[in-house]
């Protein structure tokens, strides 16, 4: 390594080194003029004044080495007065009679000067300078191409010895570094905040963005240095992977300084998801994906095929298709191609007509899009009549069914084969199912309800069914009307005095009414109160049995008990005619939908289904099992693959369940599948079973609460009370009531039959102050004389008011009243 790395320059006062030759300058004179007389040497002083000799040869040699090196120190006067001392120097050495002690003056004199004087030259300073501010240097910053120079250049000052070197060489390294560190490019551009990357096998400069600059294009270096890049405006690229989103592109282009070639590649994010519309779909589209190098976007357009009905409600032709217009969400009108007709026939008259219509064109950008819609048309006269019961219970049972049928050939009137006269007080609803509410081919139907005679039921169902003549379809207007009726009751001619002596309706004696017969059916007007008393003979008890009540029947029996001991239940169903509908008659499921998903299809013939469930609020549920629950506003829906056709038909099956059968038509137009679900709809009213209160004896029981399902009430006589569920009828729960001595049972069953709510109540024998409570309450007595009266039992005679009292209440007390208005009084 060279002297200058580990002897640097160092300055030296010039006032010290104007001193030391100062003097020197005064020794010299001093010696010549010395008189002192020469001893005569011996052979010690001359081996002694050899070596001083010798040593001052050398210090003059070293100074005239130093003096030839044609430097130029800081002290301007230091070369003149170092060449001074050096010639002095060498005329003492001339002469041979110059003692040892004036040569070692003289020695140290110039050495003195010599070492000051070394290093403090102005062509070391500004090399070691240089080599300094080059070594400082971090590689990093530059470009390989001249950071290989300035090492050259470094390699070379490093063979500078500082103690020798003359002043060419200093000024040689020192200008080569000087040259290699203005050569220097750097490496650390930066464009917008961001770093440049330079690529040495190109020996060029790159740069990606994800924003574009616009028209800030200055490109900055580390010490101030800048220029300008330039390019055209940018263009929209696609993506691969949403229509109608990509980049912004464009290249700058520009060049350092130093000759680099700079290329900055901008791609901004650009665009919003392309979407398309068609004109009358219910389900839009499924998204654009790139199928076969086209962005490809399916819809499903069940039902849509065929020209607008008439004002009659006629279809002209189920194969045309018109005023479909496909907007793409940027504006841009796609052009329809038809594709050719295809016809399935199916069960019950039922047809389909389908074809393909695909829309393209370009998007705003430019890029080539299509739509395919599978259009279909589908005449489905098929429609079934069925009728169920419900019990009190909430048990529902299918009673008769049409079977699928050709809504157009169904029989005008329909008698059905008698039922049992037990089951007279059930709940009866005649539903029209099997009706696909897409093809619209079997539309309007209603169900009106009406009574004949011993509670038969009348159905009267209305209807539109089209009518198909070729390609095209004619309205007609269809009544069926169905009856359901009932066995008259069989009479009981078993001996036993527990007969009644009748009943009065509303105080009026029931006709037809005869003891061996235990069954009577009462029909009436909705809202019209009506009130049923037993009358019994001498010695016969009667006592309220069970009670079974739907939102139009009430069925109340009575335990009879003979003066004999024997006993026999007498019934009475009262039927009630009815046009307000209960909330589960009123319900109508949503029109089911359906969506294209955007998974292949496995092939030309497949009739599976991607998916089934429901949608609620806009978003899907898929669904495991075929049998499932809908929640409340929840539409039944589906996911199929591309080509396929699906046809909903639901028919009710009981209560809040529907069975629904998904007709599939494969992609190829010809194959047909089956999927068939089993779904109950949930609502607030139809999922709700409860009590609104409870009566006992006509009067409220104190303290009820829907939630509270035990009470335990006193009441005249234990044996003998009439206890009345409350209840909203019009949610179309049951009711059941079964009593058993002073222990009654009441469950209530919702409409979808999914909810169960049992209470239980106690009867004890009312005390005595339970007694003088209820007698103070029927006069209107303050609570103050309450409390008088509680006070007066034991004056007055426990037992004889109390016999008072309840004689009193006996006759004050209003008929009770079931939910229905029928008083169901013991007697």
């Amino acid at each position: 390594m060279s002297k200058h790395l580990s002897q640097p320059w160092r300055p030296v006062a010039m006032g010290t080194v104007a001193a030391v030759l100062a003097a020197g300058m005064t020794v010299a004179p001093a010696h010549a003029t010395d008189t002192t007389p020469t001893p005569t040497p011996t052979s010690s002083a001359t081996d002694t004044q050899d070596a001083t000799r010798d040593r001052l040869e050398s210090t003059v040699r070293a100074a005239e080495q130093e003096l030839d090196r044609g430097l130029t120190y800081e002290d301007t006067q230091a070369a003149a007065r170092l060449r001074t001392l050096t010639a002095t120097a060498r005329q003492l050495l001339t002469d041979t009679d110059t003692d040892t002690d004036r040569l070692e003056q003289a020695d140290v004199q110039l050495r003195t000067v010599l070492d000051a004087m070394r290093g403090t030259s102005v062509q070391q300073r500004q090399f070691t300078q240089t080599l300094q501010r080059a070594q400082a240097l971090d590689e990093h910053e530059y470009l390989p191409a001249g950071w290989a120079a300035l090492q050259a250049a470094l390699d070379e000052a490093g063979q500078v010895d500082v103690d020798t070197a003359s002043a060419t060489r200093f000024d040689t390294a020192r200008t080569r570094l000087e040259h290699a560190i203005g050569a220097l490019a750097t490496a650390k551009w930066t464009f917008q905040g961001e770093q440049l990357h330079y690529d040495q096998a190109t020996d060029s400069f790159t740069l990606t963005m994800d924003s574009d600059p616009k028209d800030q294009l200055t490109v900055t270096g580390p010490d101030g240095q800048s220029f300008t890049l330039t390019g055209p405006d940018a263009v929209f690229t696609q993506g691969a992977d949403t229509l109608g989103v990509g980049v912004m592109e464009r290249e700058l282009h520009g060049t350092t300084p130093s000759g680099q070639q700079v290329t900055v590649h901008v791609a901004e994010p650009a665009g919003t998801p392309t979407t398309v519309h068609v004109d009358g779909l219910s389900t839009p589209p499924t998204a654009f994906t790139l199928t076969d190098n086209v962005w490809t976007a399916r819809a499903d357009a069940a039902n849509l095929l065929g020209s607008t009905r008439g004002a009659n409600g006629a279809v002209t032709d189920v194969t045309a298709w018109e005023g479909h217009d496909a907007t793409l969400s940027d504006g841009t009108r796609l052009h329809a191609t038809l594709g050719p007709v295809t016809l399935a026939q199916g069960e019950h008259g039922k047809r389909t007509w389908t074809r393909d219509i695909t829309y393209t064109g370009r998007d705003a950008h430019g890029t080539v899009v299509r739509v395919i819609v599978t259009a279909s048309h589908t005449y489905d006269p098929s429609a079934q009549l069925t009728l169920t019961a419900t019990n009190g219970d909430g048990a529902t049972t299918d009673v008769w069914s049409s079977g699928m049928r050709d809504a157009t050939a169904l029989p005008e009137a329909i008698t059905l084969d008698a039922l049992d006269n037990t089951r007279i007080g059930e709940r009866y609803q005649l539903t029209v199912g099997g009706v696909d509410p897409t093809a619209n081919t079997v539309r309007d139907t209603h169900v009106a309800n009406s009574l004949g005679s011993n509670g038969e039921r009348v159905f009267t169902v209305s209807y539109t069914v089209d009518r198909l003549n070729g390609t095209g379809t004619t309205p007609v207007a269809r009544t069926v009307t169905v009856r359901q009726p009932f066995n008259p009751p069989a009479e009981d001619t078993t001996p036993t005095l527990a007969v009644l002596e009748g009943f009065m309706v509303n105080g009026q004696p029931l006709a037809g009414f005869k003891p061996t017969v235990t069954a009577y059916t009462i029909t009436a007007k909705q809202g019209e109160k009506v009130t049923v008393t037993p009358v019994a003979g001498t010695g016969v008890k009667v006592v309220a049995g069970a009670s079974r009540q739907t939102a139009y029947t009430t069925v109340q029996t009575w335990q009879v008990t003979g003066p004999d001991g024997s006993t026999r239940t007498y019934t009475v169903t009262l039927v009630r005619e009815h046009t307000d509908k209960t909330a589960d008659e009123r319900f109508e499921p949503p029109t089911p939908t359906g969506q294209v998903s955007d998974k292949a299809n496995p092939s030309e013939t497949n009739t599976k289904l991607v998916s089934y469930g429901y949608t609620l609020n806009g978003e899907y549920h898929p669904q495991d099992a075929t049998t499932f629950t809908i929640p409340e506003h929840g539409v039944l829906a589906w996911r199929s693959y591309a080509g396929q056709v699906v046809q909903p038909t639901g028919t009710r099956m009981h209560g809040m369940t529907w069975k629904y059968d998904l007709d599939v038509l494969a992609a190829d137009h010809t194959t047909y599948g089956r999927t068939t679900l089993t779904v109950t709809y949930l609502t607030h009213d139809t999922h709700r079973a409860g009590l609104t209160g409870i009566k006992l004896d006509g009067t409220p029981i104190d303290g009820f609460t829907p939630d509270r399902l035990e009470y335990t009430v006193p009441v005249d006589n234990p044996d003998r009370y009439v206890l009345t569920p409350v209840f909203d009828k019009m949610t179309g729960m049951s009711v059941s009531m079964d009593k058993h001595g002073h222990d009654a049972t009441i469950e209530t069953v919702s409409a979808d039959g999914l909810v169960t709510v049992t209470y239980r109540v106690h009867v004890t024998a009312k005390t005595p102050v339970d007694q003088v409570k209820d007698a103070l309450a029927a006069t209107g007595t303050t609570t103050s004389v309450l409390i008088w009266a509680s006070v007066a039992l034991a004056v007055v005679g426990l037992g004889a008011l109390t016999a008072t009292m309840i004689t009193r209440r006996r006759h004050t007390t209003p008929d009770p009243t079931n939910g229905d208005g029928v008083s169901m009084r013991d007697e």
